[in-house]
């Protein structure tokens, strides 16, 4: 994932977090894997120290819809599918909701799920970087 940026200044609905994310000169938070997971989490766990809580979320940039009855989701930047996923149990539920959060529930982990594109939540960037050396990396 390279170097993670988390925005916490103000909320935005998820379209406008994802050009903030452009205008910043950053790329959109997408987590191509596990190790790309871990990083992620890392960085959310040190905001510990401040006053923002993991609870409400923040933006990760995919997009989920149904394909008939078969659920499917991509990488809004890369345009790449979610190869990898971490989901609370139950998500998506198939509610209608087409954008990703990461939060943390009540199991305190933090995990994944469906959201309201226009519910307004902090979001996450990421430094840009070549997808194509990420998935041919040997992490």
């Amino acid at each position: 994932m390279n170097t993670i940026e988390i925005m916490l200044a103000s909320i935005f609905v998820y379209a406008d977090g994802y050009l903030r994310c452009h205008q910043y000169g950053l790329d959109p938070a997408e987590v191509l894997s596990e190790s790309d997971e871990i990083e992620l989490e890392e960085a959310l766990k040190s905001l510990k120290e401040t006053s923002v809580d993991p609870f409400e979320g923040f933006w990760m940039f995919a997009i989920i819809y149904k394909l008939g009855n078969k659920t499917e989701s991509f990488w809004l930047n890369s345009k790449l599918p979610l190869f990898y996923s971490k989901f609370s149990v139950g998500q998506p539920n198939g509610s209608g909701y087409n954008c990703l959060q990461i939060y943390r529930p009540n199991t305190g982990l933090l995990a994944w799920n469906d959201i309201p594109c226009d519910a307004k939540i902090r979001f996450i960037c990421q430094r840009k970087q070549s997808y194509r050396d990420n998935m041919c990396s040997d992490e």
